[in-house]
């Protein structure tokens, strides 16, 4: 740019012309403000690719990075010449390109895996164990960025935090059924004396391979192990509270209408999991609402927050429709899927909500709009 400037002016001292190519085709080219890094980089072999469908906004992206553009006008006029060169000699103008007084600014942006969701759960065929179909879609990750507004690398990201899995060069969402019945299967050899080299602190992929069904491909597992386990440097461990949400979400869905009683849910959900692992209360968050009767003590009743809005002030308003007061941490679970980071929670109960603490816990009541 202050090359630019110092030959606009050199140009004006001189009184040159301008010489302008022909055909002119300002058309053909629109100008993008990077910073540095970003021009460093393209300038490396880096490349910027334009992602979306013909009637989305225009997404341009780095490899890892994804930047929502703003066309911004400006009053001056920006000229682009061929071959311009730092400290070249203006005995001879270069010849003009093209010239704009607007310009494409870029604001790094994130596609909320609430969204990635929803778009993959309509775009990829379900993977069901118990009833293997042809695949009707046949879609690969190619397909999904010529039509997702991500970067290749933060798709990738998001789609290791999803229920996908790959199987001959497709891309599968596995069924609540299969993903219901995997688990299933490795608590069974958790705790089967037949199988000692399999434990809820002792899994390996080699070991679930050979006594799982062959309808179950390689990939499955593997999303098993990274969904609900932990690596120790040696082996898989189960994580707790992955699997007691995942069973209590199968239990609650089972019977969505239905209330229950504290202590009953405790006795079924100990039955559903392996020796070792314990059901609490607080793996119920984000999937129940609590109540309280005098007859039965303490109920859970199911409560899918899929279902709420996703603009922010339309779902605090449905919650707090349902009760006036929220703590924290029973609240934050059915707004995260809706923000990049625990920060931004807050951000959103702090513009929408007041807050007070009682028994040094924050509770929360909306404002009134």
């Amino acid at each position: 740019m202050a090359e630019t400037r110092r030959l606009s002016d050199e140009m004006h001292l001189r009184g040159k012309d301008l010489v302008f190519d022909s055909p002119f085709t300002s058309a053909d080219y629109f100008l993008i403000e990077v910073d540095k890094k970003l021009a460093d980089d393209v300038l490396n072999g880096k490349e910027l690719v334009v992602r979306g469908n013909v009637h989305d906004h225009v997404t341009i992206c780095t490899e890892d990075t994804t930047y929502a553009t703003k066309e911004v006008e400006i009053s001056n006029t920006l000229l682009v010449a061929e071959n311009l060169e730092p400290n070249m000699n203006m005995a001879t103008c270069p010849k003009i390109i093209s010239l704009h007084n607007t310009y494409i600014e870029l604001k790094p942006t994130k596609f909320l895996l609430f969204h990635l969701k929803r778009v993959l759960f309509e775009m990829l065929d379900m993977y069901d164990f118990e009833e293997p179909e042809e695949p009707k879609n046949k879609v690969n990750f190619e397909n999904l960025l010529n039509t997702i507004q991500m970067s290749a690398g933060e798709l990738q990201e998001a789609i290791q935090k999803l229920p996908i899995i790959e199987d001959k060069g497709t891309l599968f969402m596995l069924s609540a059924r299969s993903i219901n019945k995997l688990l299933d299967d490795v608590i069974r050899l958790c705790d089967d004396d037949i199988y000692p080299d399999i434990a809820i602190d002792k899994i390996t992929f080699e070991e679930l391979r050979e006594p799982l069904s062959e309808l179950i491909p390689d990939s499955a597992i593997y999303w098993f192990l990274r969904e609900f386990c932990d690596f120790n440097g040696n082996y898989y461990v189960l994580n707790e509270d992955k699997v007691c949400k995942s069973r209590a979400e199968m239990v609650l869905r089972d019977k969505q209408d239905h209330t229950w009683e504290s202590t009953k849910f405790f006795e079924v959900m100990s039955k559903l999991l392996p020796i070792g692992l314990i059901f609490k209360l607080e793996h119920l968050r984000g999937l129940a609402m609590f109540g309280e009767t005098a007859t039965k003590g303490r109920t859970i009743r199911f409560f899918d927050g899929k279902e709420l809005p996703i603009e922010p002030k339309k779902r605090l308003h449905q919650l707090f429709k349902i009760k006036p007061s929220w703590c924290f941490e029973d609240i934050e679970p059915f707004i995260a899927d809706i923000c990049d980071s625990k920060t931004s929670v807050e951000e959103i109960l702090a513009k929408f909500c007041f807050c007070s603490k009682r028994d040094n816990k924050k509770f929360y009541t909306l404002k009134l709009t």
